[in-house]
């Protein structure tokens, strides 16, 4: 499936301090996100198809304000 999609994993080795710290990082985001302190829906600016995909590289590529976060819809 991997191969298909052509996608690739990232492996990252972290020491045990660097585990932990990020595990309480990720903790209190997740808490700020469940007492709606920050709402990550705000930073989906655009949901397009696969099929513009070009059109969102290009936006980024120039900086475009109006994009911050971009969701693309494979099927």
């Amino acid at each position: 499936w991997l191969y298909q999609k052509s996608l690739t994993i990232t492996g990252v080795s972290l020491t045990a301090r660097e585990r932990q710290k990020l595990a309480r990082d990720f903790t209190y985001l997740l808490s700020l996100m469940v007492d709606g302190s920050i709402r990550p829906s705000r930073l989906i600016t655009h949901r397009l198809p696969f099929e513009q995909i070009n059109e969102a590289y290009e936006m980024a590529y120039f900086r475009d304000k109006s994009m911050i976060g971009t969701i693309f819809q494979w099927h």
